[in-house]
């Protein structure tokens, strides 16, 4: 696996970096090209991939890891045409944390997408893969996923379901809905032998409550009492007012 890249070299010249390395047989990194040119152009990583193709290898299968540099994505596949171009995922995770930037997106559901992209791109079989899409798009709340798809410019009715279309809600109505026949006694298996009778009901002990338990808020009439001459809710029989 080679990782090729372009720096921008501060200074005077202002020059760019055209660069590769490779891994070696401790795991660790160390440079195997550099060049030093005016710009990150396809004329110059043309030029420096020729000559990197004279140092390597060429039966061998060739894995390029890069960050999508337009003139190196046409480079690369005229200098090693039989090569794997993977991209970095470090500049991938930048560029999605660009696009969804702003756009009513929140910093933690940003940061989320990111987190979630690089669990992916960290599965080491496919099936590993499908199954974390799975499980997050099960989960993905419906506003978030309205949103994404919005961005992405397709049509949001591509993800909703037939039943849910305005024409299977029509053809639910397309055959005649018959009416009930009568309102008072419907017809079924063994209907003339059946009466609905009312609940068993039981006397409750002690004496029936003669008296209305009022609800809160509910007005209560007022009379005049006869025997005190006041406006209240008692009368003359009731009365507890003692006459001087």
């Amino acid at each position: 696996m080679l990782f090729i890249d372009g720096t921008f070299l501060k200074g005077r010249f202002k020059c760019i970096l055209l660069s590769t390395t490779a891994k070696n047989g401790n795991q660790g990194l160390h440079l195997l090209a550099y060049a030093v040119v005016d710009s990150e152009n396809y004329d110059n990583w043309l030029w420096f991939l020729e000559h990197l193709r004279s140092i390597v290898q060429s039966t061998r299968e060739l894995t390029f890891v890069s960050d999508q540099n337009v003139g190196l994505m046409e480079a690369l596949p005229k200098a090693f045409p039989t090569s794997n171009h993977f991209f970095c995922l470090q500049h991938l995770k930048g560029n999605l944390r660009d696009k969804v930037s702003g756009g009513g997106f929140s910093n933690n559901y940003r940061e989320r997408m990111v987190w979630l992209f690089q669990e992916y791109a960290h599965s080491p079989t496919i099936a590993l893969f499908n199954q974390k899409l799975e499980w997050q798009l099960n989960g993905f709340p419906c506003v978030h996923a309205v949103a994404a798809i919005n961005r992405s410019g397709r049509c949001i009715d591509e993800f909703v379901d037939y039943y849910f279309h305005v024409a299977a809600f029509g053809k639910s109505y397309e055959e005649a809905i018959h009416p009930i026949p009568t309102s008072t006694r419907l017809e079924y298996e063994n209907s003339a032998n059946f009466d609905i009778l009312p609940p068993p009901t039981k006397r409750q002990p002690g004496r029936p409550k003669k008296r209305q338990i009022r609800s809160r808020g509910e007005q209560v009439r007022m009379i005049r009492c006869r025997k005190c001459e006041k406006l209240d809710n008692h009368n003359k029989k009731s009365c507890k007012e003692t006459l001087a």
